[in-house]
């Protein structure tokens, strides 16, 4: 297990080992999740590797690692580019339910991945932690294979 921060967080951040197993691909290019930090899901870059989010527990969080850690292509959501996926109908409905909900969703939430090859949008609310393998990193790392 690795403890991650955030400057503005007062709790820790447990980073439990990656689960193993068939819905858990390993991380690529020989990564170890000894290479992430903490940041919030506003604070994400493109190229970042997105391999874990925490819940909103307080307390010691629980870490929830991504079946299938994904290089970041973060947008507000009101300008995700995708054209209509599971994820971003769901977000419509909801603030279709309730207008006032549609000036939240600007500040409430972000787009960190947009929809491809049958996946949907990975859409979380912006100031939720997340662990993320940083961009030179992974280009770093990449480059050496």
């Amino acid at each position: 297990m690795f403890i991650l921060t955030l400057a503005d967080e007062p709790e820790p951040l447990p980073l439990t080992d990656r689960p193993t197993g068939d819905e858990f691909d390993p991380l690529p290019y020989g990564l170890t999740l000894a290479q992430a930090v903490a940041v919030r899901a506003c604070d994400v870059k493109a190229g970042d590797l997105v391999v874990a989010e925490f819940d909103d527990m307080s307390g010691a969080r629980r870490s929830l690692h991504i079946p299938g850690p994904y290089r970041a292509a973060p947008s507000a959501l009101r300008d995700c580019p995708c054209n209509g996926c599971a994820e971003c109908d769901d977000m419509d409905s909801w603030t279709f339910a309730e207008p006032s909900r549609v000036a939240d969703t600007a500040w409430r939430f972000v787009c960190l991945s947009p929809a491809e090859d049958g996946e949907p949008c990975a859409i979380v609310l912006a100031y939720r932690p997340v662990a993320v393998i940083p961009a030179a990193v992974v280009t770093r790392v990449e480059g050496d294979r």
